[in-house]
């Protein structure tokens, strides 16, 4: 409800981290990308965290992505969310959706996005928010192409070669 008030007319600036991140480096990307809102997703080691996004991914709900749904749908945001923080943020734009949409001129910008075009768009046409991709949203060799390539080939190689050679991970947590 604080939320609510605060932005209500000028709009939240939000920013969703990925999996292993501590409270510090969340604070530390939030600010980076301009956010005066941090939902912070708490690691819990990086078995747990992966089976938290592989659930996310494949049901499309968690309680954050619910509450962050809701608050779409009754304050503009600039949202930005990070790796696992897509997963998030897709399911909060699909929440927002079957509940009424998001408020108008509500936009999303992936970066090391765990979740292909496709389903971004999906989640974009059924909630109105504006998807903005940016140049250099998922890097070259950045391992998370395994899973959010679809149907391009060239990126399940960058994603296994950067996996494989330890390259991708590096390149994943340095955005």
């Amino acid at each position: 409800a604080e939320v609510i008030r605060k932005y209500a007319q000028s709009g939240a600036k939000i920013f969703v981290n990925g999996m292993l991140m501590d409270l510090k480096e969340s604070l530390d990307m939030a600010a980076r990308k301009g956010a005066n809102i941090l939902f912070f997703n708490p690691t819990h080691g990086a078995a747990e965290d992966f089976a938290e996004s592989a659930l996310g991914f494949l049901t499309g709900r968690s309680a954050m992505s619910t509450r962050l749904g809701k608050l779409l749908t009754q304050v503009r945001v600039d949202l930005t969310g990070y790796s696992q923080g897509t997963i998030i943020s897709s399911n909060a734009m699909m929440y927002a959706g079957l509940h009424g949409g998001a408020v108008a001129g509500s936009e999303f910008v992936p970066i090391g996005k765990a979740v292909g075009m496709g389903r971004l768009w999906i989640a974009s046409q059924m909630s109105g928010v504006t998807v903005t991709y940016t140049t250099g949203q998922t890097k070259f060799f950045d391992a998370i192409r395994i899973i959010s390539s679809e149907l391009n080939p060239f990126g399940y190689v960058q994603g296994i070669v950067g996996l494989g050679t330890g390259i991708g991970l590096k390149r994943h947590w340095s955005y």
